[in-house]
């Protein structure tokens, strides 16, 4: 499908990003961080190409705000989320474009918790906040989210402050 790329990359990522410690990107977060507080109403937005043929599109936005700290949006294609017709194996895309949010209350470099549009049922044992999002666990049910944040942030640091688009380290490529 539309999000395979997307899905490898973060494979990738997820291989040689086991800790905070080794996300290549951290020790320029406070410089994103300030680039989005001097930026119009606190937010910082870009869209990005995947797809087999580059030709979905999705959009990022990282919003600065009091007391909820740095928050990233990743609004992924229609086609990231499909329905299957059981008897056929056709597919139809999403109705609405899926959202992944994803907050840093602390402003530490490391998820605090997240909500995702389509919602689905939380599983079991997660705790939510006052707010609805759940709690962010260094989990393998989590790890997916912390993928999303690493590439995401990546991918935003590379862009908003250095003009180049991809999520790999500079000095990778």
């Amino acid at each position: 499908m539309i999000t395979m790329s997307f899905i490898c990359l973060s494979l990738i990522l997820l291989t040689s990003v086991s800790h905070a410690n080794s996300i290549w990107w951290l020790s320029e977060y406070p410089l994103l961080i300030k680039a989005v507080e001097n930026a119009n109403n606190y937010t910082l937005t870009t869209t990005y190409k995947t797809g087999p043929n580059l030709s979905a599109q999705g959009k990022y936005e990282i919003l600065k705000m009091p007391k909820k700290g740095m928050i990233f949006k990743s609004i992924l294609p229609k086609e990231a989320i499909v329905s299957v017709d059981p008897k056929t194996g056709n597919t139809e895309p999403s109705e609405k474009n899926p959202t992944i949010i994803i907050r840093d209350h602390n402003l530490d470099g490391i998820p605090d918790d997240f909500t995702m549009e389509p919602k689905g049922m939380p599983l079991y044992n997660e705790k939510l906040t006052k707010d609805g999002f759940i709690k962010y666990r260094n989990s393998p049910e989590h790890q997916v989210i912390f993928m999303q944040w690493v590439i995401g942030i990546g991918y935003s640091i590379n862009h908003f402050l250095h003009g180049i688009d991809s999520p790999m380290p500079r000095k990778q490529r």
